[in-house]
Parts: C-alpha cells; sequence; structure tokens
C-alpha cells in the first residue's frame, strides 16, 4: 500500500478499538471517497469485514479518505467501486485501510483482535477480483448448485465448460493469501464476490456436497474438471471452515503444527505473516503453552526460537515431533541453515553473531570464541552428525546444544 496519508487520530491500543470504512456514495464517473468511524468492538455498527487479496503496491489507484489522498491497491479499488452500489452495506473493516500500516504497534494490536474483528462482523465479504472471461459462468452454476446423487448414472454435475471456469475461479490468487484462511474460516457467513456478481455460503456448500458425493462414489472422474476443483485451494479452505464450525465453541481452535501445514502452501509478502496470519485459529491450550502474539520488530528467525524453544520445554513432546515442528516452521519462516547463525557461547554470556558461515556438502563451517564451551546451532536439524571440529581437529567445545 503506497499513500501519502496521515491517520488523523491514533487507536487507543488498551481496549478493543477498530476503524471502520464508511464507503460514500457516489457515481462511478467520480474518485471513491470514503470516511473513517472510530469504533469499539465491544459496541460497534453491524460492519462487513473484506478478505481480498492486496495484489501488487505498486499497482495502485487513488481514493479519498476523509478527504485527503489515498493510494488504495487496484484490487482494493475495485472493490471499494463495487460498494458504491451496495445500499444496504456501508461500512467497512478493511485491513489495508483500518490499520496505520507504518504504525508497528498499531499493527501488533489489530492482528491480536483478527479472531473477533472477523467473528463478530455481520458477513465476510470474499471479493475474488473483477470478471474475466468465464467468471459469470463460474458464479451462475454456483448459484443454481443443489446436493444430488451422484451415485445414478454418469451425469455429470456440470458441462465442461462450467467445470472448466469453476476452476479458473476457485484457482484465483486470492485462495494462496495467508491471511484469507483466518478470514474466511472465522465468518458468521461468507459472501462470494466477483465483478458484479454474488454467491452465498449455502450455494458454496452445495457444490462443496456434490464434489464430496461424486468423489464417494467412485466416479469423479466422469464430471469434467472436478477433481482439480475438489483439490483445490479454495476447497481446502472450505473444508477447513466446515472442521472449524464443527468444534465445540469451548473447543474452538486447531494445533499450530496443523496450522503450519496449511501455511506452507500459502502466499505472504512478508515471511512472518504465515505465522501471524493464523494465530486467531490455535486453539487455547496451545495458546498459552507457546505464549506467542504478533510483533513485528521480531524477525523470522526470533519467531523461529521462541516457538521452537517453548515446544522444546514441553516434557510431554517427543524429540521427533519437535524435528518435524522445526523443519516445517524453517519452510513456512522462509529460513534453510544457510541463513540461520551460530552462537558461540562462553561460560557465561553469548558471543556476538558470528558471520559468515556455510555449509557445503552438509558440513557447518564457522568459527567461534576461543573461549567457548557450548555451541548453540539454531536451526540444526535434531538428529544430523554433530560431531565438532575447529582447524582439523576435534573442538574443546563441551556441549552441543540444537535448537
Amino acid at each position: 500500500m503506497i499513500r501519502e496519508f496521515n491517520y488523523p487520530s491514533p487507536l487507543d491500543l488498551m481496549s478493543k478499538g477498530i476503524r471502520l470504512v464508511e464507503v460514500l456514495d457516489g457515481p462511478d464517473d467520480e474518485p471513491v471517497s470514503c470516511a473513517l468511524r472510530y469504533h469499539s468492538l465491544d459496541s460497534c455498527v453491524p460492519y462487513t469485514a473484506l478478505s481480498y487479496k492486496w495484489g501488487d503496491v505498486a499497482d495502485s489507484e487513488m481514493i479519498y479518505l476523509d478527504n485527503k489522498p489515498f493510494k488504495a491497491g487496484r484490487n482494493l479499488w475495485e472493490f471499494l467501486r463495487r460498494a458504491r452500489r451496495l445500499s444496504d452495506r456501508k461500512f467497512f473493516w478493511i485491513d489495508a485501510i483500518s490499520i496505520d500500516q507504518e504504525n508497528t504497534e498499531e499493527r501488533n494490536h489489530q492482528v491480536a483482535l483478527m479472531r473477533e474483528i472477523y467473528s463478530k462482523a455481520s458477513e465476510v465479504a470474499v471479493w475474488l477480483g473483477p470478471a474475466d472471461k468465464g467468471s459469470d459462468l463460474a458464479m451462475k452454476r454456483i448459484n443454481k448448485a443443489r446436493p444430488k446423487n451422484c451415485n445414478k448414472g454418469f451425469k455429470p454435475i456440470w458441462t465442461r465448460e462450467e467445470g472448466k471456469a469453476i476452476f479458473a475461479l476457485y484457482d484465483r490468487g486470492y485462495w494462496r493469501r495467508i491471511w484469507i484462511v483466518q478470514e474466511f474460516i472465522l465468518a458468521k457467513e461468507v459472501i462470494l464476490y466477483c465483478g458484479e456478481m454474488i454467491a452465498k455460503e449455502q450455494a458454496i456448500a452445495s457444490v462443496s456436497d456434490q464434489l464430496e458425493q461424486a468423489l464417494r462414489s467412485g466416479r469423479i472422474q466422469h464430471h469434467p474438471f472436478a477433481e482439480k476443483v475438489l483439490y483445490s485451494f479454495a476447497s481446502d479452505i472450505i473444508r477447513q471452515r466446515n472442521a472449524w464450525k464443527e468444534l465445540p465453541d469451548e473447543a474452538k481452535g486447531f494445533t499450530l503444527t496443523r496450522l503450519l501445514q496449511i501455511s506452507q502452501h500459502m502466499e505472504s509478502a512478508d515471511n512472518r505473516d504465515r505465522v501471524y496470519g493464523l494465530l486467531s485459529l490455535i486453539n487455547g491450550t496451545e495458546v498459552d503453552s507457546f505464549n506467542i502474539t504478533a510483533d513485528y520488530s521480531k524477525t523470522p528467525l526470533d519467531i523461529y526460537r521462541q516457538l521452537l524453544q517453548s515446544l522444546s520445554s514441553r516434557k510431554d513432546m517427543p524429540s521427533s515431533h519437535v524435528e518435524v515442528f522445526a523443519q516445517l516452521l524453517r519452510q513456512v519462516l522462509g529460513l534453510d541453515l544457510l541463513n540461520l547463525r551460530v552462537d558461540g557461547v562462553s561460560n557465561k554470556l553469548f558471543a556476538q553473531e558470528i558471520y559468515p558461515w556455510r555449509l557445503p556438502n552438509s558440513k557447518l563451517h564457522f568459527e567461534t570464541p576461543h573461549n567457548a564451551t557450548t555451541l548453540r546451532i539454531w536451526g540444526w536439524p535434531i538428529g544430523r552428525s554433530t560431531n565438532v571440529l575447529r582447524s582439523g581437529k576435534r573442538t574443546h567445545t563441551k556441549n552441543l546444544v540444537v535448537f
């Protein structure tokens, strides 16, 4: 998001304050105008939370926010133009506008409220983007979806053209964005928007039911593009939402390992978001165990250390699970062994960071202070050979601690 805009009032970080965006009426040939409205989540007007893909931040359009210019990403701008024609929906929570993205403390504060923001919204508007070739056909077919018995005969659930169009819609870039996972799952009600078309959640669920029936019948291959739709990113997110809805209220939440398995396939401009973007979905037990909150002053390596140390400290956690978790976490955070650091630790204090070091042929090369008695290797896989040599001879380092 590129903009020249100063927020007139900061959010109260000691409360559940949020900014809503009121989309003001106006003709299509005039710039989009919006106004900021300050509310508390505890006493808030009905609002719609927007879920969308940011897109290229360099591709932007000018809108007016509180009568001042504000550069919004093109995809968001397209939605705001569409929103002006939604007479019954005028108040929106939109992350790129509702949060001062230049204020790290405010970002941390709002990310911590994401679960409430999206679960308390009257609905979550899923903006898939402007219409393209085939998208209207796909949305029309979704809206016509009704559960069918796919066990009888080989009549396809849709035509080849419809199946191709639905797969294209379910394969849009929106479904790969990490933040949409919690936004979609936490919603009271989901409504898809694509161009001028709308599809409500009941219709989306009917498409999923048809695909599941076709799979159980053993004849899914007879339905054009059905397998591709069934195993698309969109269908996986829909399944995760269904699993969430089935959890009892007192046990709402997934394990962090399960969420990281989802996250590893998602996209984000900031790898930290591949953890922070899922915090609202972690179950209460693991929230307490990992004690993690969004903090954009931390590096991906800081997050890696914190989570892995928390997991390693649990007495009931087998080392094999810690190793799998560590490998998964490194992948999610974009850390490989060439990016991790080695700390030589003297008998009392950590030594300074040591660079450069490299990893040719699975051997770690580094330098440590001569008085180091312990070597901590952050991210070195558990179980890998840990013979330590110094200048061709076995080192005098007494302890090797792997994190």
